[in-house]
């Protein structure tokens, strides 16, 4: 199995029973070394702008579960927008939370320079525009991007979830339909990902130094050499 996509699965799927686990009691300098501070911070594409305000203003400020997959059901109405190579070159992963929302839409498309899976398919701007308002809520949030795939893992009493509005999960592995509990094992398999190159781990896309349609594939375009060195 690829890394990337076994990186994918692990987490976004319930590992098992998952104890409370306070970010100082992770060794992992993956998530936990990012610090609270930097997880509860802003970043250069999730600054707390006029659109994420008026965007935030709309939901609950309570720091719950509930309160988050609200926020993922409206983002999942932002209109999926196929766009052009040219637009893709133009905006793709150059705009910030508040842009994406005020937009009302996310990129997708296909272009010459994104190799795998020969798609764009908007996970990246969902996983931005949602990072400033689970922060705002006080809870600590990263962007994770496995292979070619983004999601939000999130720190909630003390246990790491990950929120996806692009993979619903089945109802019996967990009660909300796109977030589900991180095994604290998954957590450290990350840190191996991002130490081979396969994931990437920051406050926001630029954190993880993807800018636009070429840095697309950063973390699976080597997958192949990765995983065996990985392997060995």
């Amino acid at each position: 199995m690829v890394l990337a996509d076994k990186a994918y699965r692990m987490g976004s799927q319930d590992m098992g029973p998952v104890d409370s686990i306070q970010i100082k009691r992770f060794e992992d300098p993956v998530l936990a070394g990012l610090g609270i501070e930097k997880l509860l911070g802003e970043g250069i594409k999730t600054k707390k702008t006029d659109d994420i305000l008026r965007v935030s203003a709309m939901h609950d400020m309570s720091p719950t579960l509930e309160t988050v997959q609200s926020m993922i059901n409206a983002s999942k109405r932002l209109e999926k927008r196929e766009l052009s190579s040219d637009e893709l070159e133009r905006l793709y992963a150059k705009r910030t939370a508040g842009q994406i929302w005020s937009s009302g839409y996310v990129c997708m498309g296909s272009h010459p320079k994104v190799k795998r899976p020969n798609k764009i398919y908007g996970c990246l701007e969902y996983a931005d525009a949602l990072l400033p308002l689970i922060r705002m809520r006080g809870i600590p949030a990263a962007h994770v991007r496995t292979g070619c795939h983004s999601s939000v893992y999130l720190m909630h009493e003390g246990i790491w979830h990950c929120a996806d509005p692009t993979s619903p999960i089945r109802k019996r592995e967990s009660e909300y339909r796109n977030i589900i509990r991180v095994d604290p094992d998954t957590i450290k398999f990350m840190s191996s990902l991002v130490a081979y190159g396969v994931a990437g781990v920051g406050v926001d896309s630029a954190d993880i130094k993807i800018n636009d349609v070429a840095d697309y594939d950063r973390y699976s375009k080597s997958r192949a050499d990765q995983q065996t060195r990985f392997f060995h």
